[in-house]
């Protein structure tokens, strides 16, 4: 979104907080056992010898540090809390200063962002992106999911514009803050909507029995139903079930995996990538967990299996439900193989362009311009 935003006549200048990066994540980087997005981000800090990196006109990304990770000990977790908040000031009043920002428009999407800071920034406008109920996570500490929850409440309360990524947030925040707006993901249509011949087979394709079932996204434990998928594998050997993400699971859930020949996990491939191995699919799918922390989410992946014109099954979860006309909902493994199934014959014409046009209002163009008018109504009060 952010950078979305900055190729906008919007704004003056977009500056992107990270996530804070733990120092002890720094020794973890310094003997090889970071993972990709900390080893990623320390490399970009010390090769840029800066917490400040410009990515483009309008866009500058400020990674910020923490003294420890999200610890069980409450004390502990708010004195990390205080120095970061302290040093995040530091930077963003370097930052108002040097590109003459009085009172920036504060654009919120993850409420660890803290109260302090937020007021301590005095905000022409503060907008509160609710992108998912991040204290409905598993394995948070007590005194982390305290406070995500305290900020949440604050900035529903308290925010010029609130939005909503799925219809269950956009309901429970419109009952606190009236002026809220349910804002879904969206899609790069020029990417996507391509015509097949533009994207050859992607190597790990070639040789693969059809029919290929598409999944993309990152993979946890918590969030998809293994059991599920393990079912449908061992139902449908024949079928190739393709996963494109990186894959962070149990031991048990590798060993699953791996005992099944028909799997293939590629692992994260670029936004650029995707298209060529979603063409060279025929069905694409989600198989999430039916609980709160994925039922307030938005299946931003949708819109890609949309744009590319691919019959998706998926079950009951993540917003799927305002979808249900374009989308084959299943709960059970049996369900799920037999819905690919009547599907998978299913070329209507007719079909592909009713998924063409749900992506195409769905599409990065459509979603500035409910932006730009939010933000017109907004400075008009």
């Amino acid at each position: 979104m952010s950078s979305r935003l900055a190729q906008t006549d919007l704004v003056e200048q977009v500056i992107y907080i990270e996530r804070p990066l733990p120092i002890t994540s720094f020794l973890k980087f310094l003997v090889g056992r970071s993972d990709r997005d900390g080893t990623d981000r320390w490399k970009r800090v010390l090769s840029n010898r800066s917490w400040l990196m410009p990515v483009k006109d309008k866009l500058t990304v400020l990674t910020t540090i923490a003294p420890l990770p999200q610890v069980g000990a409450t004390s502990l977790f708010k004195m990390s809390e205080e120095i970061r908040d302290r040093w995040l000031l530091f930077k963003l009043n370097e930052l108002k200063k040097k590109y003459k920002i009085d009172r920036p428009l504060v654009w919120v999407s993850h409420p660890q962002l803290s109260e302090r800071v937020i007021q301590a920034l005095n905000p022409c406008l503060l907008w509160y992106d609710c992108t998912e109920d991040f204290a409905a996570w598993p394995g948070l500490p007590d005194c982390v999911r305290v406070q995500i929850k305290a900020t949440d409440c604050w900035l529903s309360k308290h925010a010029d514009v609130v939005t909503a990524v799925s219809r269950m947030l956009y309901e429970e925040k419109r009952n606190i803050n009236p002026n809220t707006h349910w804002l879904p993901n969206a899609v790069d249509t020029d990417l996507f909507l391509q015509p097949r011949e533009t994207y050859p087979i992607p190597p790990e394709l070639r040789n693969r029995t059809h029919p290929i079932l598409a999944f993309v996204g990152g993979l946890s434990e918590w969030a998809h139903d293994w059991e599920l998928l393990d079912k449908v594998v061992a139902l449908r050997p024949d079928w190739t079930i393709l996963l494109i993400g990186p894959i962070i699971v149990s031991a048990e859930t590798q060993r699953m995996l791996a005992g099944h020949s028909n799997v293939l996990c590629v692992g994260q491939k670029s936004y650029q990538d995707l298209p060529a191995y979603l063409i060279h699919s025929d069905v694409c799918f989600q198989f999430y967990r039916v609980e709160r922390g994925n039922d307030t989410r938005n299946g931003q992946k949708l819109f890609l299996y949309f744009a590319v014109g691919k019959p998706v099954v998926s079950t009951p979860s993540a917003d799927v439900e305002e979808y249900r006309n374009l989308v084959e909902i299943a709960g059970t493994a049996q369900t799920f193989v037999s819905c690919v199934e009547r599907v998978v014959v299913n070329r209507s014409p007719e079909v592909v362009r009713s998924r063409h046009e749900m992506a195409r209002k769905n599409s990065w163009q459509v979603r500035i311009g409910q932006i730009r008018q939010i933000l017109i109504d907004a400075n008009a009060r």
